[in-house]
This record gives structure tokens, C-alpha cells and sequence, in this order.
């Protein structure tokens, strides 16, 4: 398996574990058709909880492996508002992602050798997916990193 798929793998299996995700469908790269999966959780739930792998710098390019650091983590949040606000107990985008924030900040994934935090730009509203009517995403890097081999 990936190392960096590893990461998101760890990061849904935090959130999945939290009493706020229940029952909702976090989303990894790893799912196949990603687009299917979220506008299936938009029809469904009305929100999609969707973790990417943005990026990974090499500032160190001597060293054997390549060694990765300042790995980022992008967990994207989509709220088709109609379907999700329909019943008394919703979750809007924005309250998800404050917990996706809380949940997974100091969060340390077993393959990395340091804590993920939020960014300075940690929540940030984006432009919402088809099937949304808003979205945000939450933002986390480590200063630390591992090494490919």
C-alpha cells in the first residue's frame, strides 16, 4: 500500500472513530469513482466528507528515498443544502468541518514521523462540487515527514 495512502486511510479511520461522523460516509482517494461516491453522499446525506492528498515537498533531495515533508492533508466538505437541512438532526458544512478540524489537528498518522496541525488557512470556504450548494476545506500540514523506500 501507498505510504501517503496510508495517511488518508489513518485520518478516516480518526474521524470514522469520533460519535460526530457517525453514519456518515468519509471518502478517500482509494473509493474509485470519487465523484460517484460523493454526489451518492450528497443524495443521500446531503453532506460528503472527502480526504485528499494535495501535496508533499522534497526539500531535503539528497537524501535516499526521497524523503517527503510538509505533507498536506485537504479534507473537502460539500453540503447539498436542501436534502441535508430537510430533517432536525443535519450537520451543515461548516459545523463538519470544525470537527474535521478538532478531530484530526496533533492527529499522527502511524507512517509520519510528526503530528498533522491545521494551517494558517485552515477552513476555507471553496466552490461546491455538482450536487452542492456549498463547501469548505479544511487544511492540515506536518513539518516532519517519511521517508519513500
Amino acid at each position: 500500500m501507498s505510504v501517503l495512502q496510508s495517511i488518508q486511510d489513518g485520518a478516516k479511520t480518526r474521524l470514522e472513530g469520533l460519535e460526530y461522523f457517525e453514519g456518515m460516509n468519509i471518502i478517500t482517494e482509494d473509493k474509485g469513482d470519487i465523484e460517484k461516491a460523493v454526489n451518492i453522499a450528497l443524495a443521500n446525506l446531503g453532506v460528503s466528507v472527502l480526504i485528499l492528498m494535495s501535496e508533499a515537498d522534497c526539500e531535503k533531495p539528497n537524501v535516499r528515498g526521497p524523503y517527503l515533508d510538509n505533507i498536506v492533508v485537504v479534507v473537502a466538505i460539500a453540503e447539498n443544502v436542501v436534502v441535508n437541512r430537510r430533517g432536525e438532526s443535519y450537520k451543515t458544512a461548516l459545523d463538519v468541518a470544525e470537527h474535521v478540524a478538532n478531530g484530526l489537528h496533533l492527529f499522527k498518522p502511524e507512517s509520519v514521523n510528526e503530528a498533522f496541525v491545521c494551517t494558517k488557512d485552515a477552513i476555507r470556504i471553496v466552490d461546491p462540487p455538482r450536487g452542492a450548494n456549498i463547501a469548505y476545506e479544511v487544511k492540515f500540514t506536518t513539518a516532519g515527514g517519511l521517508q519513500l523506500s
